[in-house]
């Protein structure tokens, strides 16, 4: 029977990616679902037939948010299997996802920034309190 995995990511678990409701979050995000597909693609071999990737828009209280469906047949064990490696996912993005994020001129660098925030004292607890 047809059923679908959310991905949960649309980038490799170890790389930044769009914020929702950051400026040009659903250009950046499709940018990202694109690459980290054809990404996977490489990396596990095309997904067995009958078997799909849908690129999905998901709202939320804080904004919309896009996300990666994985569609497959749970009686077919080679989709099954497919769907076991996908949760494994990447880590980084190859040279070639790299190039390809380039090309569309995808560039989160000022959006996520690293904010310093000053420090503060710990807190003292009082003791019998």
């Amino acid at each position: 029977m047809m059923d679908y995995s959310y991905l949960m990511t649309t980038t490799p678990w170890g790389e930044r990616c769009a914020q929702v409701n950051a400026d040009h979050y659903m250009e950046n995000s499709r940018h990202e679902v694109k690459a980290y597909i054809a990404q996977l693609k490489r990396v596990l071999g095309e997904n067995p037939t009958g078997s799909y990737f849908k690129m999905v828009r998901c709202e939320h209280d804080f904004g919309p948010y896009r996300d990666v469906r994985f569609y497959y047949d749970d009686e077919e064990q080679s989709h099954v299997d497919y769907l076991s490696q996908l949760e494994a996912g990447c880590e980084h993005w190859d040279e070639v996802a790299l190039q390809e994020l380039k090309a569309a001129g995808y560039d989160l660098r000022e959006q996520n920034k690293v904010i310093q925030l000053p420090a503060r004292p710990l807190m003292k607890i009082k003791k019998g309190a």
